[in-house]
């Protein structure tokens, strides 16, 4: 009964947990918790690697040592202070890594005190190596979930704006292959006229004015338009937004050869 009554009691303990609910409402906290859960998938798993690895091999050491010195003399092979073997020995080496040193297990050898020393310096390297990795990690994690919380923020405003910068790149795109497939177009047309009899090839000049004339106008339109919608936006869109340059080319204008009277009657 007392013993249910303990486990009850610890059961209780778990209602603090109801904190964690408020860390939901709270971006900033979220943010520090998707940070601390990255930092241990990343540099705080190596440093446990060579925490224990150092643990290993440190207290193997130390048991090898002190074994040897207590089959020779008897001295110190039982109580909770000897080193009865490796599992037994993690306590010394988990305590001399992280520079912590109860003394309640110590080594009485000069190698096993020469063991200690240098795990106690190793131990002082991986804990350097630790905060390191764990700092860059934590920093690059932070700036990370930082830049995603601010896209968050302002997503909308910035998808807009991407989106109408993205708009106008593509009329811009667009404008550029129109100015050179028409002039493209033009000159397969005017070499066409020029092997034409001279009556005809005075007729298609006139056409080919006249589609020339067109294409200017139209980009210039399209330049118009660009212009007013710029006109509309923020200041900082503006600056933003490219601006749709002119045709590389200025429209060719067809010179038709001289019409005669005749000619220009019929036009």
């Amino acid at each position: 009964t007392l013993r249910m009554i303990r486990v009850i009691r610890l059961v209780r303990v778990f209602r603090v947990m109801r904190l964690a609910k408020v860390a939901r409402h709270s971006q900033l906290l979220s943010m520090i918790v998707a940070v601390m859960i990255k930092v241990t998938q990343s540099g705080l798993v190596v440093v446990l690697m060579l925490m224990c690895f150092a643990m290993v091999l440190s207290a193997s050491l130390v048991y090898l040592s002190e074994s040897e010195n207590c089959e020779e003399t008897g001295v110190h092979c039982a109580g909770p202070s000897a080193f009865a073997s490796i599992p037994a020995s993690f306590w010394w080496a988990i305590a001399t890594l992280t520079t912590v040193g109860y003394g309640d297990m110590v080594p009485h050898t000069l190698a096993g005190k020469a063991i200690g020393g240098l795990t106690a310096v190793a131990g002082v390297m991986v804990v350097a190596i630790g905060v390191a990795v764990v700092s860059i990690s934590f920093k690059e994690c932070y700036t990370e979930e930082k830049a995603k919380l601010d896209r968050r923020r302002h997503g909308g405003a910035g998808a807009r704006q991407g989106a109408r910068q993205q708009n106008f790149r593509d009329i811009e795109e667009l404008v550029r292959g129109f100015d050179q497939s028409s002039s493209a177009l033009l000159a397969k047309l005017r070499s066409v006229a020029a092997r034409q009899d001279e009556a005809t090839a005075q007729q298609l000049g006139v056409m080919l004015d006249m589609l020339a004339s067109h294409r200017s106008v139209l980009t210039a339109d399209v330049q118009v338009f660009v212009s007013r919608a710029l006109a509309l936006q923020p200041a900082d869109a503006q600056r933003q937004a490219p601006q749709l340059r002119p045709p590389d080319h200025a429209p060719d204008r067809v010179r038709s050869p001289s019409r005669s009277p005749a000619s220009r009657s019929m036009a």
